[in-house]
C-alpha cells in the first residue's frame, strides 16, 4: 500500500512508499494526518513510527502539477470512480465492470470504455452495444487524473 504525500497546504503531491513516509516522519519533515487510517507501524527498540494513509509536509514546497500523467486503468479503479453505482440502473454496491464497446467487438480496458455495472445489467447487456441492448449510461465515463487518485477520490489499491 502506498501513502499519499500532502503539501503543507493539504494539496496532494504524490504517492510514496510506507518506508519513505516513515523516513519523512522520523526526520520531522512531515506529520501523520490524524484523520486518516493507520497504514503501518514501524517499531524500533526505542520508538514507534505510525504511518497513516496520508502524511503532510511541515513546510510548503512549490510543485508544478503535470496534467499529462495518466492513471493506469484497473477494475477496482473503475468501480471506485463510479462509487460502486451501476451506470445503467443506479443500483448501489455494484462490483462488476462492463465494457461499453464489448471486448468481442474490439473494446478495450480503458477508462472511457468501462463502467461499474450490477450483475443483472451486465448479464442483460452481454456482448451487445448500448443501442442494441436498449440501454443508456447514467453519465459518461471519464479518465481520472492523478489529482483524483492522490486526493483520495479514487483508490486504485486497497482503500
Amino acid at each position: 500500500m502506498q501513502v499519499a504525500l500532502l503539501n503543507a497546504d493539504g494539496q496532494p503531491l504524490q504517492l510514496i512508499t510506507q518506508e519513505k513516509a516513515a523516513l519523512l516522519l522520523y526526520k520531522g519533515v512531515a506529520l501523520a494526518c490524524d484523520n486518516h487510517e493507520v497504514a503501518k507501524v514501524f517499531r524500533s527498540i526505542s520508538e514507534s513510527i505510525v504511518v497513516t494513509k496520508a502524511i503532510q509536509l511541515v513546510k510548503f514546497v512549490k510543485y508544478i502539477y503535470d496534467h499529462k500523467v495518466e492513471v493506469a486503468w484497473s477494475k477496482k479503479g473503475v468501480i471506485n470512480r463510479d462509487k460502486a453505482v451501476c451506470q445503467y440502473c443506479g443500483k448501489e454496491g455494484s462490483k462488476t465492470v462492463d465494457h461499453i464497446t464489448p471486448k468481442s467487438k474490439g473494446g478495450r480496458n480503458t477508462w472511457l470504455n468501462t463502467v461499474a455495472s450490477c450483475k443483472s445489467c451486465n448479464t442483460f447487456k452481454d456482448c451487445k452495444s448500448l443501442r442494441k441492448a436498449g440501454m443508456k449510461l447514467r453519465k459518461q465515463p471519464k479518465r481520472p487524473t492523478l489529482f483524483d487518485v492522490l486526493s483520495g477520490a479514487i483508490y486504485l489499491k486497497g482503500g
